[in-house]
């Protein structure tokens, strides 16, 4: 025995309201950055996680995701202590967030707290 199930339409070829394609393109325009890093001062790395969201924020961004455990889903890439999905309105406002030259002080902890990387998805 097989559940029939309604499903919605998603072209109403009939309407022309397309304002929902809109709508749903501007909840996914983000841009991502991954963040990892090869920690070698904690101490560091814990003082910058207290101010980084504020930090982000200032800018439109935010963390998605953050592990202390991340593993190869495929190949042999090197493992990072670290990894963070940064999400961002667009380029700019990252650019905006890394070049903000009052945040310069922070972004030299995250450096000093071992071998970090921020690689920016677009």
């Amino acid at each position: 025995m097989h559940a029939t199930h309604a499903l919605p339409r998603v072209f109403d070829t009939h309407s022309r309201d397309y304002s929902w394609v809109i709508a749903t393109r501007k909840e996914i325009d983000m841009i991502y950055a991954v963040f990892k890093a090869r920690v070698t001062d904690p101490a560091a790395l814990a003082t910058y996680r207290e101010q980084a969201g504020a930090a982000l924020a200032r800018h439109g961004g935010k963390v998605e995701a953050a592990t202390p455990a991340a593993s190869a889903l495929d190949g042999t890439p090197d493992i990072p202590d670290v990894a963070a999905v940064l999400s961002f309105p667009d380029a700019a406002a990252a650019r905006a967030w890394i070049d903000d030259p009052t945040l310069a002080d922070l972004h030299a902890l995250r450096r000093s707290a071992g071998k970090t990387e921020i690689l920016l998805l677009g």
